[in-house]
């Protein structure tokens, strides 16, 4: 396998594995959203806004990507996600 595909097949992955990541983030912590907002009947709202939010930010992340290359952009997303993942722990109260 030459070093440009492998790259390309790394960088794939890389984005296809944030992808669940960002799901699981949701996961723990709608029990204590859910019970900020004062009942279980707000479940499906929350999952729904996370949901709507999500794509929302697909335009809004396609543009700089037509604007900027979608390597630059993919990258600095990836970069930026991983940032604030260890980020999240560095604040723990």
């Amino acid at each position: 396998m030459n070093r440009s595909l492998r790259t390309g097949l790394i960088g794939v992955m890389l984005g296809m594995f944030t992808a669940p990541l960002d799901g699981m983030m949701l996961g723990p912590a709608l029990p204590a959203i859910v019970a900020d907002l004062g009942g279980l009947e707000y479940f499906a709202w929350v999952a729904t806004a996370f949901l709507i939010g999500m794509a929302a930010a697909t335009p809004i992340r396609g543009k700089p990507g037509a604007l900027h290359g979608r390597r630059t952009v993919y990258t600095a997303s990836i970069v930026l996600f991983l940032w604030g993942q260890g980020c999240r722990g560095c604040r723990r109260t």
